[in-house]
């Protein structure tokens, strides 16, 4: 009786948590730079150009109160690392990019406040975001300093904005967004040296349509 009575307590609210949950796809065009260190002197390695990533989402936001939800889903984003390799020795500078492109699967909490104004409501995002690298494209320069990625590229999501009510299930979300790298994206390097990383920070906006 007691497993019947819990059973029925569970399947409640999931089918509850199921009931408020709201699809949703996303749109944030960032910059990207890299936080670099390094412990070989005879090549210097430093941040390029800053480049420009798209990033599209399809996210699936599961309620766990009125104002809190967990926020997953799939994505596609592309992550371009523009360097700068100096040869002091050799008084030579010359520019080297890799794209490398990722599946990227959500992982975050979303608070949302109490209307601040007529069908207006702020919102504030963070956790963790999983990239699944599944291509990697090398360009410009003869010098290589990566041999190899990482095959994914973890980091810690921050965002803001302010969601509009437009019709009963349908809504508009306008933000920015701060995304830390954790991990060294290198997985073999092309210098000898034991100290190379690289982390990804990206700083970008949200647009997203919620049904």
């Amino acid at each position: 009786m007691k497993f019947i009575i819990t059973a029925s307590l569970v399947i409640l609210m999931l089918n509850a948590s199921i009931a408020q949950t709201k699809l949703g796809l996303k749109l944030s065009p960032s910059i990207i730079t890299q936080r670099i260190t390094q412990s070989n002197d005879s090549i210097s390695v430093t941040n390029g150009s800053k480049a420009f990533n798209p990033s599209l989402t399809l996210f699936a936001e599961i309620s766990f109160s009125e104002n809190y939800f967990f926020t997953t889903g799939i994505g596609y984003i592309s992550k371009r690392v523009n360097l700068k390799v100096t040869t002091p020795g050799f008084n030579t500078t010359q520019n080297k990019s890799y794209n490398t492109q990722y599946i990227q699967v959500p992982a975050t909490l979303k608070l949302y406040t109490n209307e601040i104004a007529l069908d207006k409501k702020l919102y504030f995002q963070f956790g963790p975001l999983i990239d699944i690298a599944i291509h990697t494209k090398e360009s410009d320069g003869n010098f290589n300093v990566i041999k190899k990625m990482q095959p994914i590229d973890i980091s810690l999501l921050f965002a803001s904005g302010l969601q509009i009510q437009l019709a009963p299930q349908t809504s508009i979300q306008i933000g920015i967004n701060y995304t830390r790298g954790l991990i060294n994206i290198i997985s073999k390097d092309a210098i000898n040296d034991d100290g190379f990383i690289i982390k990804n920070d990206l700083y970008g906006i949200d647009i997203a349509v919620k049904f």
